[in-house]
């Protein structure tokens, strides 16, 4: 997030990223949802420069409140991240996935795919797949480990 906001780490990270372009092509570049809607302004300056760098650019944490979705239709992104709770929200019993189905439509309309973040429940992945979303992650469906070589 503050890397947005600091224009010489940005541009020493963009340099690093440009010099270093075929081995960095499968590095997803991460930008948090708050971040950008600390300086939105900042944020998708920033976005530009990184999406130059040929690396996939990711938009964390999306929540669907109507500033992201703004947002979500301005920046160069390759894909979205789902937010954990919008997720989850899917086990409640009374569930409303509306929410779910408006921020898949958006991106699968803008040419975005889409991660369901915190799946910890097998159950979760025919419901999210059913919905649209194209690719999950959470400690269910696997633990974090070293890329090795």
């Amino acid at each position: 997030g503050e890397t947005l906001n600091d224009g010489r780490a940005l541009a020493r990270f963009v340099r690093l990223l440009h010099g270093a372009a075929e081995r960095t092509r499968w590095l997803g570049l991460e930008i948090g949802e708050a971040a950008i809607q600390r300086n939105v302004v900042a944020a998708s300056a920033a976005a530009r420069q990184l999406a130059a760098t040929g690396c996939p650019l990711v938009l964390d944490g999306f929540t669907g409140t109507q500033a992201a979705f703004e947002q979500l239709q301005r920046l160069p992104l390759d894909q979205v991240k789902i937010d954990g709770p919008v997720t989850r929200e899917l086990m409640n019993e009374d569930a409303d996935d509306a929410t779910l189905r408006a921020i898949v439509r958006l991106a699968h309309g803008t040419g975005k795919t889409t991660v369901a973040k915190r799946v910890e429940s097998q159950e979760l992945v025919p419901i999210l797949r059913r919905r649209g979303v194209d690719m999950a992650q959470g400690f269910e469906l696997g633990s974090p480990s070293p890329l090795g070589d």
